[in-house]
């Protein structure tokens, strides 16, 4: 298993980390309006993170076949967008995410999926 400390977008940067206070496990992450939006690590605003594109994993992954679990609360179409790369050398057999968000974009998901003859459940 590889656990990587960033979070997965569709840019390069930083992003905070939004955490709702009834309900940890819908944590997630969103764009700043502006770099003054950044919070430090001593003020009482959510957390900060470094973003990394999925293709970036290549760096980091050192097997040829995975199963993916990911659960980005509504971010997962963006981690999409830069996985081609990742795809294309890591024979990723099954994807397990949930969809509840996702809906307007399940059609986009299921093009590229498909397009790229991956299995997606």
């Amino acid at each position: 298993m590889t656990v990587v400390p960033n979070a997965v977008s569709d840019v390069r940067g930083t992003f905070q980390i939004g955490v709702p206070l009834d309900n940890q496990g819908g944590a997630h992450v969103q764009r700043f309006a502006s770099s003054s939006a950044l919070c430090d690590r001593e003020s009482r605003c959510p957390s900060n993170v470094t973003t990394v594109v999925m293709d970036d994993l290549l760096e980091v992954v050192n097997f040829s076949h995975a199963v993916m679990k990911i659960d980005i609360e509504g971010h997962e179409r963006h981690a999409f967008y830069h996985a081609d790369r990742l795809f294309d050398n890591v024979n990723v057999a099954y994807i397990f995410m949930e969809w509840i968000k996702l809906r307007a974009f399940v059609a986009f998901l299921s093009l590229r999926l498909n397009f790229r003859n991956k299995m997606c459940v």
